[in-house]
């Protein structure tokens, strides 16, 4: 596996890939939700209400961004990851 296809995230290693499909089914997920809230009684629920303001709305939009931005949020990761290496290299 090419270093390029691995993207490095505290020890862990996990493939494009497998991120890729993990923020698409967080979107699709969330989506449902949102059909579900729209299109069921449980939207005169508050407590169902509440999750969809406070927890899926903001989860859709980062995960939105993380889509559409995808290219740029990798290369700002590597960046800090780096840093955080030359910074740990350099203290010891």
């Amino acid at each position: 596996m090419d270093s390029k296809d691995v993207l490095f995230v505290k020890d862990k290693i996990v493939s494009k890939k497998t991120l890729r499909v993990a923020i698409r089914s967080i979107h699709i997920t969330g989506g449902a939700l949102i059909a579900m809230y729209i299109y069921s009684p449980w939207s005169v629920n508050a407590n169902f209400t509440k999750l969809m303001q406070l927890v899926v709305v903001p989860v859709l939009l980062l995960s939105g961004i993380a889509i559409l931005q995808k290219a740029h949020l990798i290369r700002m990761f590597r960046r800090s990851f780096r840093k955080e290496s030359v910074q740990l290299s350099s203290g010891s």
